[in-house]
């Protein structure tokens, strides 16, 4: 298997090859687009311990504070998201929620941050489905569609404390109260061993049928959530 070394410009060479950042500052934010790979096959990519040359010839260390590798494809670089847009024909509330950013999803690749792995920690998700459910959706679809039963009619909050540490990811009853419920807002204080919380009622776990869904990429455009007719 033969090396190739990536010069300033992103061309690759056969030889041994330094990058010198044209830059005299202490900190700096260097970037290299590079050509496309000299070859074809797995990729292994090793980023070496860098130094600093001095003005008297000698090396001094420098410490890399971030390494971001990403595509360069011109359809996938100014791609900053993506949008997901859900609609319910039915129309039961005029109610409009704040754009909620999130940021785990599922992603063909893990060119993004955030991406979810499966158990084998190497290939990423692409779809779940809900218990019971014969369904095959994205987490962020299956996450808009439950977010929309929720303001389909006034639902109850309860917020309290909880003495030690709560998980979660729970369903919970409240003595008391009618229903079941979800934490919407959660902090655990180490110290005092106290979690608060803010749990919103869980109407139930119908799927709704009349949701459309729309995904768009994000290209650091400002979007506002709007009611169509």
């Amino acid at each position: 298997v033969d090396t190739y070394y990536l010069n300033n410009t992103g061309g690759w060479e056969s030889s041994s090859i330094y990058i010198f950042p044209d830059v005299q500052e202490e900190t700096i934010d260097f970037k290299v687009v590079s050509d496309s790979m000299p070859i074809s096959g797995s990729v292994n990519i090793e980023i070496w311990r860098p130094k600093r040359l001095n003005g008297s010839g000698v090396f001094s260390e420098v410490l890399i504070s971030r390494c971001e590798i990403s595509p360069a494809d011109s359809e996938l670089i100014d791609i900053k998201g993506k949008n997901h847009t859900f609609q319910r024909t039915l129309k039961p509330s005029s109610k409009i929620k704040d754009i909620k950013t999130v940021f785990n999803g599922d992603n063909e690749s893990d060119a993004y941050a955030g991406a979810i792995y499966k158990a084998d920690e190497t290939t990423t998700t692409n779809s779940w489905t809900r218990k019971n459910q014969s369904e095959t959706k994205t987490l962020l679809q299956i996450m808009g569609e439950e977010r929309m039963k929720m303001y389909s009619k006034p639902l109850q909050v309860y917020k309290g404390d909880v003495y030690g540490y709560f998980n979660y990811l729970s369903l919970v009853t409240i003595n008391g109260l009618t229903g079941k419920f979800m934490p919407t807002t959660y902090s655990y204080n180490a110290l005092s061993n106290i979690t608060s919380l803010e749990l919103t009622e869980v109407l139930n776990t119908d799927i709704l049928s009349d949701v459309l869904y729309e995904l768009t990429f994000d290209y650091g455009n400002v979007v506002e959530p709007t009611i169509k007719g």
